[in-house]
Formats: structure tokens, sequence, C-alpha cells
């Protein structure tokens, strides 16, 4: 649902409804056969329930289209004239560019009080050009050249058939069929099984539609994990407020597609909708405790809009899609209810090394393998003696636990290092001494060339390291030490979700206690690959901890995870900030499919607070201005999200332009990210709906 326009209620006569209502949902409209099977077999029946055909489990049969020719669409271009308008603004606008010498018309938005206002048909974007020009010589800004499909009338068919494994020709009633399962589900080939009944209809464009009929509840089971994946977003009040989110959306939106035979579609047009290969346990948890609860205002279902990310504040849904809803304000994803957890440590470390230490130095000094001391600013700065290194060096075979590692030869180099890992054995097989040899020449000793390669090739080592004949200072060493043993038996925390109950939640695991006390050794990972030993943490409650565990199941340290993304509800979103890159030419062409322009003078952005990106005025090589607003700007640019700047590099055909934004969708209604990051903080389904759709109410239907 993450392209939706805001559309005006489709108001339900009333909220008595005794059973969870049908809804018929557009699984396929795009071929002239599809291929079925029953679980448990099933029969072919007239759409008013007269059986034609029975088939047995898992038997296939086809159900096919005959159309005398194939139905024309073709596609035409038109100029869209500013943004969505009332009936009323449509009509002063239209009655305006008849004025002007250009025809002009209104296409509603679909079930929508909106329309959109599209002037002249061209055959192709060029002819466009021409009254686009004249358009904006007048004064219009806000232009946009439309693709639009416009569909020929269908040729009449010659039949609807069914054909059997045994190549059997049976015709069918020319309206459709209806598929009905003995067992739980249909399946349609390539798309995947659907619990309810399956109709196979006549579509207007000539070919077949497949349509799921079924009870709304079992519709969401299909949905929300579809929609927000329990994997993902594993807390049962953000799943719930996404089912009553889903659940109203449904509500509101039957008969949205009413003129292609169904409600809804099964795409991000719509709600994407899986089936029953999508269903989850937890997810129908979520349906089966919501059961029937739809969010309202005023009486009415509400226009339930959601995305994936926000991008630290929502938007109203007059910037984005026009119009007005007094429960689509923009609202912060912030949240300064974020409970803490705080834990104290009684370790010397923090005062004996108060300073950043590297991911290396901070993975030798937990496994007990240096001490404290040893990273001091003196220390780490000297060169490496021959004791210490054999030390440290001893130490790591032991908790290796092999005894094959040979001995640490003079002068220490990191060959000599490797050779004492037994690094050496690595070559019988692998490396050619030609190759060796292109990449080192003579640069390198014969002897020790083939090694070099190797570990250039594996990453273990540095070209400057494996060339040089300087002693290394302790830093270097100990990051040798630690490059060669964790290749050998990689490190790894233990690591999860910290929650406000204090429990940890590892990926795809139940949430469980985790023993920290006063002996714990606690630390703080910083972006960027350093660490920090402190006598006390304050984490807030989402953000990750990685822990060791001893024998005994304590944990001897823990380590929060300082998030880049930093505080937002919405950190827990890969794409919570992205960068996306364009040449010249790229960008150019992007911009070229919507509006005619030769060369990019600049791009200027108009922000709101809350930096999302609401006006976007692209300039030519004349300096003639274009006008952009909500979601043709992130369409123009390709862009996840209308939270971004820019930045350019070079100019002329070689400039870069280069977008930093973050967030995912549209902005309108609830963030799912959002949604997690709130129920994470401790807040229920009802407090996550009302934070995201102000002034609503919630209500059971049935």
């Amino acid at each position: 649902m993450s392209m939706l326009r805001y559309f005006a209620f489709v108001i339900l006569s009333t909220f008595v409804i005794a059973q969870s209502p049908v809804i018929r949902v557009g699984i396929e409209t795009s071929q002239n056969e599809y291929l079925f099977s029953f679980e448990s077999g099933g029969t072919v029946q007239s759409l008013e329930g007269i059986p034609l055909r029975s088939f047995t489990n898992g038997e296939r049969f086809r159900i096919w289209i005959d159309s005398s020719s194939q139905t024309k669409f073709s596609d035409e271009y038109r100029i869209q004239v500013r943004g969505p308008l009332s009936d009323i603004d449509a009509d002063q606008l239209i009655a305006q560019l008849k004025t002007q010498g250009f025809s002009a018309d209104k296409v509603s938005v679909v079930d929508s009080a909106f329309f959109r206002v599209l002037a002249g048909r061209f055959l192709t974007s060029e002819q466009a050009e021409l009254d686009f020009d004249k358009l904006k010589t007048l004064g219009y800004q806000e232009l946009w050249i439309s693709s639009e499909r416009n569909l020929d009338f269908p040729n009449p068919t010659r039949g609807l058939f069914l054909i059997t494994e045994r190549y059997e020709r049976v015709p069918l009633p020319g309206k459709g069929v209806s598929l009905k399962s003995l067992g739980l589900t249909t399946h349609v080939l390539n798309k995947g099984k659907y619990r309810g009944q399956i109709n196979v209809l006549p579509h207007s464009s000539g070919r077949l539609s497949i349509i799921n009929v079924l009870d709304i509840e079992t519709y969401l089971r299909g949905v929300v994990p579809r929609e927000m994946g329990p994997a993902e977003f594993p807390d049962i009040e953000a799943l719930k407020a996404q089912t009553i989110a889903a659940r109203t959306y449904a509500v509101a939106n039957l008969n949205k597609r009413k003129k292609e035979g169904f409600d809804l579609n099964d795409t991000v047009a719509d709600q994407v909708y899986g089936g029953y290969d999508a269903e989850q346990p937890m997810t129908d948890q979520a349906i089966q405790e919501t059961r029937g609860i739809i969010a309202s205002y005023e009486g009415k279902p509400i226009q339930a809009l959601f995305m994936a990310n926000a991008g630290g504040s929502t938007i109203d849904v007059g910037e984005v899609f026009g119009g007005d809803a007094p429960y689509l304000k923009g609202v912060s994803t912030y949240f300064s209810e974020i409970p803490n957890l705080f834990y104290a440590s009684s370790s010397q470390y923090p005062q004996i090394l108060p300073s950043l230490i590297t991911e290396s130095q901070f993975k030798l000094l937990i496994s007990g393998l240096i001490s404290p001391e040893a990273l001091l600013k003196d220390k780490i700065n000297s060169k490496v003696t021959s004791s210490d290194a054999h030390s440290i060096l001893k130490k790591v075979q032991d908790k290796l636990e092999i005894n094959s590692i040979g001995m640490l030869q003079d002068p220490i180099s990191i060959l000599a290092v490797a050779r004492a890992f037994g690094f050496e054995r690595a070559l019988l097989g692998q490396d050619r001494i030609e190759d060796a040899t292109y990449m080192f020449g003579n640069s390198i000793d014969g002897k020790d060339v083939e090694l070099a390669y190797f570990l250039l090739r594996r990453n273990l080592a540095s070209y400057q390291d494996l060339t040089t004949s300087n002693p290394p200072d302790w830093k270097t060493y100990l990051n040798w030490i630690y490059t060669f043993w964790n290749e050998l038996a990689p490190f790894t925390f233990q690591e999860g979700t910290l929650l406000r109950t204090g429990e940890v939640r590892k990926k795809r695991e139940e949430p469980k206690k985790i023993n920290l006390n006063q002996e714990t050794i606690l630390g703080i990972e910083i972006p960027g690959g350093y660490y920090q030993l402190v006598s006390n943490l304050s984490i807030p409650a989402g953000d990750r901890l990685r822990w060791i565990s001893d024998e005994q199941g304590g944990v001897t340290f823990a380590v929060h995870r300082k998030d880049p993304d930093g505080i937002s509800l919405e950190r827990f979103h890969p794409d919570s900030h992205w960068k996306q890159e364009y040449n010249e030419f790229d960008l150019l062409g992007l911009i070229r499919r919507r509006v005619p322009i030769k060369e990019i003078y600049s791009i200027e952005v108009k922000h709101n607070q809350q930096g999302r990106v609401v006006r976007m005025t692209i300039r030519d090589q004349n300096k003639s201005s274009y006008v952009f607003t909500g979601m043709r700007i992130r369409n123009l640019l390709r862009l996840k999200d209308n939270v971004f700047s820019l930045v350019t590099s070079g100019k002329g055909t070689q400039r870069r332009w280069i977008f930093y934004g973050r967030g995912w969708g549209h902005g309108v209604g609830l963030s799912q990210t959002g949604a997690y990051g709130m129920a994470i903080a401790g807040k229920k389904y009802d407090q996550i709906l009302k934070h995201f759709y102000t002034n609503i109410h919630l209500t059971t239907l049935y």
C-alpha cells in the first residue's frame, strides 16, 4: 500500500455487521490461461453453484479464454496540470484551459473525491512537448507528462474452456466459473495456494481475471505477514496495530475496483496479499486477538495509509496526495518515553583504560590474551619486543588448542607470524608463482612471495605490511595476531535486541533473560570499529546488546552497540538512511520522462521543519522553472522517500548528483518500523494507532 493516494471514504451504512465481510481480491489479470489444482480434490462450478467438473487431489487442469483477437492496448501521453484537485477546482481549471485553447478533462482518482486534470492527447511524449511549452509560457508551473493506458473496447470472445491433463476440452459458461476446493486451498500455478473460493472471469482486457473470494479475517492472514513480517518485526503489539490498519483499509475500500470485478488487488497498489503461503503463527495471533476491530473517525472507517519508514516524521496527507483528513496529520517518530536500562560494573578496566580501542584490541583483551596495561598509549606505540611477541603467540596457540603452530622466527614480520600460525601449508594446490610474481615483482624475497600472495589475496595482510622491512610496533603486531586468530577461529558475540523487560531477543528466537551482574565487564561499541570500556551503561530499549557468557551462563562481557541510525523509533529498518547517486546523463534521462528539458541548470528543494522535501524546483538551461510537489518528487527522481538533501560534484556532463536521505515510503499515516519501535518501548496497539492516526477511535465491527 506504499504508493496509495488519499482516497475519500467508502462509507459503510452501519457498523453492525454480524460476521466478517467477504472481500474479492484480484490475483491476476495478465494472461489468457492459468493452471490450477485442488488440495484434497474439488469442483469447477458455474457462478450460480452448478457443478461442471470434479478433480482429484493434485490433478491439474487449465482454464483458457479463446479470443478472436487480442484486445488492443495503446499508450497515450497527456499533460497533467497541477496535483489532485477537488471536483469544483478541477472544473474551474478545465474551463480555464479550454478558454486558452487546450482540450482538457478530469480523471477520478479511484473511489476518491479528488481528480487529475489532463490536457491534450498525444501518441508520443515528444508530441506532448509543444503543448507543455505553451502551458509553461502561460504560467503553469506544476506540469507533468503522464503516460496513460487507453483500452479499446474488447473484442467478443469465442469462449471459455477447461482443458484437462488428458487434453479434453470442456466448454465453460462465458461469464466465468468458480473453483471450490474440498480441502483448505486451491493452487494457482506460479502464484501460490489460496483459501476460500477462486473465481475465473473474463476481464475487460480480453484476458482472464483470477479472483480470490474469502472473508476479511482470512484475507488478513495473507496480508499482515507480507506487509509487516514477524521475522523482521517480532512484537505482537506492533503486528496488532498493522492488522487493524490493514483490516480498516480493506473495509473502507470494498468495491474500490468494482469495474474490474473485484475489490482490491494483491500488490502494493492496495495491500500485498500472499494467500495461504504467507501465513505465520504470530500474525495469525494478532489477527485473532483483534478480530473485527477497525480504526474510525466520526463513525466512519479511516483511510489507514501506512508505509515502511517515515524518515523521522510523518506528514499531513495534503502535502503528499492532496485533500485533508484530520487523522492523517504529521507526527514525530522520536519518542521521549523510550525506557532506558541501567547496568553497573565493579570492574577496574575503565579506570586503567579510559580511551577508545580498536575492535581487534578489544577482542584480544576480553579473551584474556592481553591485559589493559598492554593497551596504554606508551605501550601501544612502542616497538614490539621478542618476549612480548612470543608470549601472546603462545597464548593464542593455547586458545586454539592446536599444537601445530610453529615458533616465531626473527626478525618479526607479518610473514613470520603467518608461518607461526601454519598458513604456509595452505599454499599447497592453491597459488602459483606466476600470480605471485605478477603481483609483487621483485619487492619480496623469492622464498616469501607465494605466501605473501596468499595472504594478500585472502585479505589477511596489506601490501604495505607485506613489503615493509621495518619492525612493527605493538599496535600493528596485535592486529596481525588478531587477524590470523580470527581467520582460524572467528570471534563472535552473542547478539540481540534489548527489550524494556531486560530480556534480549535474538533474531528468530523468543526473548530470554541474560545474567548481567557487578562482575560483568561493560563496554560501548561505537560506529567505525571502536570500543570503550565503561563503569556503567544506560541503554535505550530496542538497541543492540552483544555479550559473552561463561559455562555457568553468567555474562562476563556486555557491549552496548551505539546505533548509527540514532534514537528514532524507526532505526530498526535497514533503509533508515540511504544514499542515491546519479551522473548527469542518467538524472537528465529520468527528468525528461516527465518534463521536456535539454539541460539541468539547478535543482532547488524546500524542506518542512522535519526535513521532508515538500517542493522541488528544477531549472533548465534557460533558468526556466519546473515545480514538483508530493509523490511526484520521489517518483521523478526514483528515491525511496522525500526526506533528502543533495550535493553535486563536477560540472557539465561530468556532474554527479548525490542524494542523502532517510525513510522509505510516502510518509503518510502509520510507520511500520515506528510501530515496532513503540511496541519495544512498551506501547500497546491502541496507543500505537492513536499516535500515528490522530483523533481516531477503535470500533469493533463484528
